[in-house]
């Protein structure tokens, strides 16, 4: 198991399928919560005191079962010195890159300064006023080019006609025909029945069919969802139970791939630790201002 994280007990498993089983309009969240972690780090950077409300209802029934509401007010010395790294990142490794011209007009708000702007919003307007001031007059310099889209259905007839033969521009003229003739919502309905009768689900009477549907499809949705649930769930207490590492299964094999967006971060990290000397690793500790050092 982690080695820094507490395995997962019985009575929390047990808690979360209690979340789970709570009729969806009695939250005020989607039932699922993902990126509770995320959504923790944001409203602690936030430091919202006065928004509980946009915390996901996971948190909530989690600490009233037990006791733990008291932990969101811990610190999170890690994620602020993370933090550091990355402005050290920013100003420090990629700032020298860019030419004379854009080093006067971006700016960069490290950690130190959020918070200070957080006690003082009156400032912090005054600051994003002149850094919108300053992006205006640097993208007034910049050179306009053309964006292509293919949502740009103008656009895309334009360029069609000019760069494709006739069989590719009919092609393209049936397309945009049948696109118009079969709504999004109408074509993702229709891939919801196709689904619910290879599954076997009975569609309920409604006098709007869509609403018939959508209700079949998430009902459809949450009982392949539990079904999966149990599955990880049993091979998660055994992977525990025999003091194994648990690992995600997907349907293209074991995950062991960060996201592109978690690698970069990791990878500006271990950066900015070179840069300043320190071993490329990220067993860090609490500094009081690593731009200081």
């Amino acid at each position: 198991m982690h080695p820094l994280i507490n395995p997962i007990t019985d009575e929390e498993i047990q808690c979360y399928l209690d979340f789970r089983a709570i009729e969806k309009e009695e939250k005020e969240w989607e039932r699922t919560p993902r990126l509770v972690l995320e959504h923790y780090h944001l409203f602690k950077i936030l430091n919202g005191e006065d928004n509980q409300n946009q915390l996901c209802d996971w948190f909530e029934f989690y600490d009233n079962r037990f006791g733990t509401k008291g932990l969101m007010d811990l610190p999170m010395y890690r994620l602020e010195v993370l933090h550091d790294y990355l402005d050290i990142w920013s100003t420090e490794i990629y700032y020298p890159t860019l030419s004379e011209e854009d080093q006067k007009t971006i700016r960069h708000l490290n950690r130190q300064q959020r918070e200070y702007f957080r006690e003082h919003p009156e400032e912090k307007k005054l600051w994003d006023e002149e850094s919108d001031r300053l992006w205006e007059e640097r993208e007034a310099k910049r050179v306009k080019y053309e964006h292509l889209s293919t949502y740009d259905t103008k656009l895309m007839k334009e360029i069609v006609a000019l760069v494709e033969d006739h069989n590719n521009q009919m092609l393209c003229k049936y397309h945009k025909k049948w696109h118009e003739d079969n709504p999004t919502d109408d074509f993702e309905l229709e891939l919801s029945i196709g689904e619910l009768n290879a599954d076997g689900i009975e569609i309920e009477e409604n006098d709007d069919w869509k609403v018939a549907v959508k209700t079949a499809a998430e009902l459809n949705e949450e009982r392949k969802i539990n079904e999966a649930l149990l599955e990880v769930i049993d091979e998660y207490k055994k992977a525990r139970d025999a003091g194994e590492i648990f690992s995600m299964k997907y349907k293209g094999g074991h995950r062991t791939e960060i996201s592109p967006s978690h690698r970069t971060i990791r990878e500006r990290v271990l950066e900015a630790r070179k840069f300043k000397g320190e071993p490329e690793n990220f067993d860090f500790i609490k500094t009081e201002n690593l731009f200081k050092k």
